[in-house]
């Protein structure tokens, strides 16, 4: 650790032990306590970051032609920062973010760009929550999609609090010819935030659709 003044008065950057980090954020000090950053090593987690070490390698066997049709593609695309502001990533980011969701759900990873349109919201899914013991959101809808429904749920939530991204959880992959299906084993009567999205099977995704529910306590 290394201290240039009296302590908590001009400038303390470093360790103190295990306990405390010291450092310096928009000309201000301040103190934290010190924590160990977590690695998940789940079953998924795992195959997706060997996805990803196989796209970065495979980025590498493209053609010339490829990778440039790959930045022309992305040059199209937008995205949303967490601010709301619309971004765009690079062609190489766009083929490994695709192979990602492609190879994550069982589709098929491409060495081409779409071309293809990006799916839409599935706007006619409706969420009704059920009245069974255990706890169980169900959903139905009546479109028939080309890929597979995208869910992620977050909660138990406390009344007055809405989920931030991280409190998220990636729950399943279901195919549009199902035309419902039900999430169990939570809370029953728990407060629950959904994101439900389209997935083509080349990773093409369309916006999250947003819900609020409380889980087997009916509306």
């Amino acid at each position: 650790m290394r201290v240039r003044a009296p302590l908590h008065s001009i400038d303390a950057r470093g360790r103190f032990g295990s306990a405390l980090v010291f450092s310096i954020w928009k000309g201000r000090n301040y103190a934290k306590q010190m924590t160990t950053p977590t690695n998940p090593q789940t079953a998924r987690q795992m195959t997706i970051r060997a996805i990803m070490v196989d796209m970065t390698r495979a980025w590498g066997s493209l053609t010339d032609d490829q990778r440039l049709a790959w930045n022309s593609y992305a040059e199209l695309q937008t995205h949303k920062n967490c601010f709301g502001e619309d971004v765009r990533i690079s062609g190489f980011n766009e083929y490994v973010a695709l192979a990602v969701l492609a190879g994550d759900m069982g589709g098929t990873q491409v060495a081409e760009p779409p071309i293809t349109d990006a799916p839409g919201s599935c706007a006619d899914l409706i969420v009704v929550s059920s009245t069974t013991a255990n706890g169980e959101i169900s959903l139905v809808w009546s479109d028939t999609y080309s890929g597979k429904l995208d869910v992620w749920v977050a909660g138990p939530m406390p009344a007055g609090r809405k989920a931030s991204k991280s409190d998220f959880r990636h729950k399943m992959y279901v195919t549009e010819v199902t035309e419902a299906f039900d999430i169990d084993g939570l809370v029953a009567g728990g407060l629950y935030e959904l994101k439900v999205r389209v997935l083509l099977a080349n990773g093409q995704n369309g916006p999250y659709l947003k819900f609020r529910v409380a889980s087997g306590s009916g509306f």
